[in-house]
Formats: C-alpha cells, structure tokens, sequence
C-alpha cells in the first residue's frame, strides 16, 4: 500500500481507518501470522491524506507483518520534500540527486522481486 488514502480520513475515528473489513484483516493477520506474509506500507510522515494513524493500526494488528517506509516530509526535511507530499512512487521521485522517494521505489521493487521470487 502505497500511501492509502482511502477511506477519506475524517477528523476522529475515521483518521485510523484502513479501509479493511475486518474478516478481510482477520485473514490478512493470519496470513501475516502464519504464512510469512507482508504487507509493505508507504507514506511521508506529513501526509494529512494518508494519516498516521492508519498505519500505526495496521501496525497494530498486523505486527511484523506490516513493514513501513516513512519518509519524512517535515520542514527541512534533507530531501526538501514538500510537506504535502504524497505520491512516494511517482511525484517526489528523483534520479538526480537521488531522493528518499527513489530509495523507497527501489525498496520496493528489491521487496517484489524478493517475494516473488519467493513463491517460484
């Protein structure tokens, strides 16, 4: 999941909504539990539209099983992200220089190909 925005988070409890029925997020634990499963979250540590407390309750429920790529897009942020960003994989990457966005395209990829390669 890269930067979930959906449901729209509303101020209160729909800010840490992940947009998962829960038999849905019953079978994603178990398989995070018992089958090695992961899910890989992205967002930048601003981001109003995919809020934080969404992933802390995945990260909640699913344990380890839900990995998190935070990129920071405080003021000052090293890599002068804006502190609306939200695209992790389109909009903020950049080849020259390299940003947190490409490292985190790249973490991806390296993450598919490993549990792709996985299930061969």
């Amino acid at each position: 999941m890269s930067q979930p925005s959906i449901p729209i988070a509303l101020p209160g409890r729909r800010r840490n909504d992940t947009g998962v029925s829960e038999a849905e997020l019953a079978e994603v634990h178990r398989r995070t539990s018992e089958e090695g499963l992961c899910v890989l979250g992205l967002r930048f540590s601003e981001d109003l539209i995919s809020p934080g407390a969404r992933f802390e309750a995945l990260k909640e429920r699913l344990k380890d099983g839900f990995r998190v790529i935070e990129l920071d897009s405080s003021c000052g942020n090293s890599d002068r992200f804006r502190r609306r960003a939200h695209s992790v994989l389109t909009a903020e990457v950049r080849e020259e220089p390299r940003n947190g966005a490409t490292r985190a395209r790249d973490e991806v990829a390296a993450f598919l190909h490993e549990r792709l390669d996985a299930g061969r």
